[in-house]
């Protein structure tokens, strides 16, 4: 694969060598023209290497208030210090069908505070798991459905409102209930002021409420996801758990 300075193996790192000897030169590959120096190697194209061109996009996505945007990014240069595994010192190679680079730092992930569980932090300590690495999925999940109002929506009045933000989820069913409420952002020193509200539609814009839980409630923290029977299924169809969660 070509990048800024040759090719790529993911096991010994960049090639810094010029085109492969004895490659015949030709200035066309299937009756397409290609660049002077361009070399051809059976069906496969030789072409040199042309520094990549990056893109950046600022916002990546409509921060809601109080949060502010993500400030634009900066261009990596030669020369940055890249990401190197630890035991050969060889940098962490992309491999893919867009011609793979370095993992350039880059400055810390945006963070929801209220979902830090959206984020897997890594050992580069960026976003994402660590190259090479794939996610083992849990088998079972529930669907739980976070809604974002100020106020608690059982107290909400019928068409006082047109719709309420909130964080959908799959989450996995061996989850504890400290777990769940420290990935939704419920992470108040004091126990007690983490609390969550399993909560129902009743229609025509109305919630009730059947369940509450506090922090401080040791027992009940330690329970699963599949212990509070939320990946049970109803009518053969996976069941939606709605939540209204606080910290203060």
């Amino acid at each position: 694969m070509s990048a800024s300075t040759g090719g790529s193996n993911p096991h010994h790192g960049r090639d810094q060598g010029s085109a492969p000897p004895q490659a015949p030169t030709a200035g066309t590959a299937n009756g397409n023209p290609l660049p002077p120096d361009t070399r051809i190697m059976g069906t496969y194209a030789y072409v040199p290497a042309i520094p990549p061109t990056y893109h950046f996009y600022n916002p990546y996505y409509a921060a809601p208030p109080p949060y502010t945007s993500v400030a634009p990014a900066t261009a990596p240069t030669l020369g940055t210090a890249i990401a190197a595994d630890p035991f050969t010192g060889i940098p962490y190679q992309y491999v893919s069908g867009l011609a793979g680079s370095e993992r350039y730092p880059t400055s810390a992930p945006p963070v929801d505070p209220d979902f830090p569980a959206a984020n897997h932090i890594n050992t580069t300590g960026g976003a994402g798991l660590e190259p090479g690495f794939n996610y083992f999925f849990p088998n079972e999940h529930a669907n739980v459905i976070v809604l974002k109002c100020a106020t608690a929506p059982w107290k909400l009045a019928r068409g006082s409102y047109a719709d309420i933000p909130f964080h959908a989820a799959k989450v996995p069913a061996n989850v504890t209930m400290a777990e769940l409420l420290a990935g939704f952002g419920a992470c108040n020193p004091d126990k007690a002021k983490n609390q969550f509200w399993e909560v129902y539609p009743q229609g025509g814009g109305a919630w009730g409420w059947k369940e509450h839980v506090r922090g401080d409630d040791e027992v009940i923290m330690m329970r699963t996801v599949k212990a509070m029977g939320w990946t049970q299924k109803r009518g053969g169809k996976q069941q939606t758990v709605f939540l209204w969660i606080t910290k203060n």
